[in-house]
C-alpha cells in the first residue's frame, strides 16, 4: 500500500520520554495499522498502543506540518528493525519479498529495543541480501514527514504465529531463496551441522559444550555464525545434511538449509516452559515454510538437565 503525505510519529511514554513506535498515520490522521508490531501491551519496550497517543497537531509546513525531526519526498516503511538475529532473519528481513515491485527510494526501518551498533554491519548486510540492494537505510529514532510512503506487507507476525498458531505465507521464501543466491557461489559438500550458542548464553544448557564436542566428535561441522560474514553464515548452512541445535535464534538459521534437510530442536527450559504451557513458538513454522522435517528433543526432565548420553541418543535416532 501507498500513501501521500504521511507521518511516522514518535510514541509519549511520560512527559520527557518519546519512543519510536513505527505509527504512521495518514495526512487525515488514521492509523495505518500495518506499520505497527503486533505485540502484549507490556510488551517490554514500547508502549504498542499509538491509538491512544494523540497525533501533533499539523501546522503549517513541509507537507503542510511542521516539528518533524527529518523529511522524505518518498521512502518504503520496512518495519521494526531488531537487532536479535533470529528476528532480523525472520520479522525484519520479511517486508523485503516486495522490493522488486518497490522503487529505489530510501528505506526506513523502526529500531524495536536495545541497538547495538557493532550489530549495524550484519544488519546492513542482511537487509542487502534479503533484496534491498543499495538503498539508503534509515533508522527512524524520531518523527518523520513522509511525502509519499510505501507500506509492505511484512510476512512474519509473531502474535499471530506465537499466539493464534498462523501460518506464514509462501512469498517469504523469496527473500531466503534469494539470499541463498547471492551467497552460495559454488555447491560445498553436505555434511551435519550443529549451531552452537555463544559461551554465557542467558538461556544455557548446563552440558551443552559437551554436547556440541560429542557431535564434532561424531563427524557434525560446528557453525559459529557470530565470527563469519552473513554471507559466510548463509552458505555455511546451505551445504547442511542435517541441523540441530539448542532453542532459539541459532536455530532459525535452518531458513537458508535446503528443503527436506531434517532439523532438530534440543530444548532449553524456556522451550519447555512453554511447550507445557501450550505456548506457540516459530521454528515449527519457518521449518513448515521451508519443507523441513521438525523434530524435537528433550534437553530436561522433571526440571532436571538430561545427561548428555540421554540427549545424543535422542539425536542420533531422530537422524537415523
Amino acid at each position: 500500500m501507498s500513501y501521500d503525505n504521511a507521518l511516522l510519529t514518535a510514541m509519549r511514554l511520560n512527559d520527557e520520554t518519546w519512543e519510536s513506535s513505527g505509527a504512521l498515520y495518514t495526512d487525515a490522521g488514521h492509523l495505518v495499522p500495518e506499520s505497527l508490531r503486533r505485540v502484549d501491551q507490556t510488551e517490554r519496550w514500547q508502549d504498542a498502543n499509538p491509538e491512544r497517543v494523540p497525533r501533533p497537531s499539523a501546522v503549517v509546513g513541509k507537507f503542510n506540518v511542521d516539528g518533524y525531526d527529518f523529511y522524505l519526498e518518498e521512502a518504503i516503511l520496512a518495519g521494526p528493525l531488531l537487532a536479535g538475529w533470529g528476528h532480523l532473519i525472520t520479522e525484519t528481513i520479511s517486508a523485503a519479498w516486495a522490493s522488486e515491485q518497490l522503487p529505489d527510494v530510501p528505506l526506513v526501518l523502526v529500531p524495536w529495543g536495545r541497538m547495538w551498533v557493532s550489530a549495524l554491519p550484519r544488519i546492513k548486510e542482511t537487509l542487502r541480501l534479503a533484496g534491498w540492494d543499495g538503498r539508503q537505510l534509515i533508522m527512524a529514532t524520531g518523527a518523520i514527514a513522509l511525502g509519499r510512503v510505501h507500506v509492505p506487507e511484512r510476512l512474519v507476525d509473531i502474535r499471530g504465529l506465537m499466539d493464534e498458531g498462523a501460518a506464514i505465507d509462501p512469498a517469504l521464501n523469496t527473500v531466503y531463496d534469494r539470499m541463498i543466491t547471492r551467497s552460495v557461489t559454488a555447491p560445498g559438500p553436505k555434511r551435519k551441522v550443529f549451531f552452537p550458542r555463544p559461551a554465557g548464553h542467558r538461556r544455557a544448557h548446563p552440558h551443552e559444550a559437551a554436547i556440541e564436542q560429542a557431535l564434532v566428535d561424531d563427524g557434525f561441522v560446528s557453525v559459529q555464525g557470530w565470527d563469519m560474514s552473513v554471507q559466510e553464515q548463509v552458505a555455511a548452512v546451505n551445504s547442511a545434511s542435517a541441523l540441530v541445535a539448542f532453542s532459539g535464534s541459532n536455530l532459525h538459521n535452518s531458513v537458508f538449509a535446503e528443503r527436506g534437510v531434517p532439523v532438530v530442536e534440543i530444548r532449553d527450559s524456556r522451550a519447555q516452559h512453554d511447550a507445557a504451557r501450550g505456548k506457540k513458538r516459530l521454528q515449527p513454522p519457518l521449518c513448515a515454510l521451508r519443507e523441513q522435517p521438525f523434530a524435537e528433543v528433550d534437553g530436561f526432565r522433571e526440571g532436571q538437565p538430561r545427561t548428555v548420553p540421554d540427549i545424543l541418543l535422542d539425536v542420533k535416532a531422530l537422524l537415523a
